[in-house]
């Protein structure tokens, strides 16, 4: 199958296409995926700032990563 704005054949069943396309720039668009933030947010009650660290036992901002600071 070929692309049907630059001619480009597929290969190994890969859509191609030459530099330049409009398609592969509309193919590019669709796979954008928008990043998830809701994971990467302070885990403290009303709080929406981002976590300290980007680790994966992070849980908490700069601010609550005090415990003194989490206390109600």
């Amino acid at each position: 199958m070929s692309c049907p704005t630059c001619g480009r054949e597929a290969e190994n069943n890969h859509q191609g296409h030459w530099l330049g396309c409009e398609e592969a720039v509309r193919d590019h668009a669709r796979n954008l995926v928008e990043p998830d933030f809701a994971g990467s947010l302070c885990e403290h009650d009303g709080c929406s700032e981002p976590k300290a660290s980007k680790g994966p036992r992070a849980k908490w901002c700069e601010t609550h990563k005090d415990p003194k600071n989490r206390e109600n």
